[in-house]
């Protein structure tokens, strides 16, 4: 690469499918401007590329897309938290009446211990 960089033959061929292999970008190059050429797939990092610049980062989304696992398992815990919720619900409606039901109990011990 250095030597095509230096001979000013290097090409940057960007957005292609990082799926695709050496040889396949060549038929495709071959294909598209009938010229023989010599490909490498890198990954374009910070280091791989001096041109590379923070501009040309992507923002994403901090919130959960329809398109991903995260999304569906979200979406899963939420109609498993509605079920539960009256669950919970009464769960501590019955603490609350069985702590009620101590206290009274324990303030009339109080009073009886008193008297």
């Amino acid at each position: 690469m250095q030597t095509a960089h230096e001979q000013g033959t290097l090409v940057l061929l960007q957005n292609l499918d990082p799926a695709y292999t050496s040889a396949q970008v060549e038929v495709i190059v071959w294909h598209g401007i009938k010229e023989s050429c010599t490909a490498k797939m890198i990954q374009r990092t910070a280091n791989s590329s001096p041109h590379y610049e923070q501009k040309e980062a992507i923002s994403t989304s901090h919130c959960s897309q329809p398109n991903i696992i995260e999304y569906d398992m979200t979406m899963e815990w939420c109609l498993q938290q509605e079920g539960s919720d009256p669950f919970w619900k009464n769960l501590y409606k019955q603490q609350g009446k069985e702590l009620r039901q101590l206290k009274a109990k324990l303030k009339r011990k109080d009073a009886l211990k008193a008297k």
